[in-house]
C-alpha cells in the first residue's frame, strides 16, 4: 500500500529546508480548527512528524539528477515560481517544470517502495 502522494511530498518537501516551520504544518488528519468537538482519525493521527522525517530520507537517497536536485530546491526550498526558477536554472520554463515533476515523482516512489517511470518525451 502507498501512503505517499505527490500531493503530500509538495506539501510537506519545503521541510527539507527549514525544519523549524514543521511546527507550522498543520496535521492533514486534524479537524478542522472551527470544529470545536470535531476529532481526528485515530489510526493515521500521530503520522505527520513521520511523514516529515521521510522527506528528509526521501531527499537524501533518493537517486536523482543534478537538474532534478536545482529545481526542486529553488520550487519548493526557496519557494520560487516555475518562471523564475527557469530563469535561475537559465533553462526553458517547461524543463524545470520536467525537472520538478520527475524529480518529485523519484521521491514519491522511492518512500512508496516503488520504481519510477520517466514519462515519455
Amino acid at each position: 500500500m502507498s501512503c505517499y502522494d505527490r500531493e503530500l511530498i509538495e506539501r510537506l518537501l519545503f521541510t527539507v529546508w527549514d525544519p523549524e516551520a514543521m511546527y507550522g504544518v498543520p496535521a492533514p488528519q486534524a479537524p478542522p480548527q472551527d470544529m470545536p468537538r470535531g476529532t481526528a482519525n485515530k489510526k493515521e493521527a500521530n503520522t505527520l512528524y513521520a511523514h516529515l522525517a521521510d522527506m528528509n530520507t526521501g531527499w537524501q537517497k533518493t537517486d536523482l539528477r543534478r537538474e532534478e536536485r536545482q529545481a526542486i530546491f529553488l520550487k519548493y526550498g526557496m519557494d520560487l515560481s516555475m518562471t523564475d526558477a527557469a530563469t535561475v536554472l537559465d533553462r526553458p520554463r517547461k524543463t524545470v517544470e520536467y525537472h520538478c515533476y520527475t524529480g518529485v515523482g523519484k521521491i514519491v516512489a522511492k518512500l512508496n517502495g516503488d520504481v519510477f517511470a520517466e514519462p515519455e518525451a
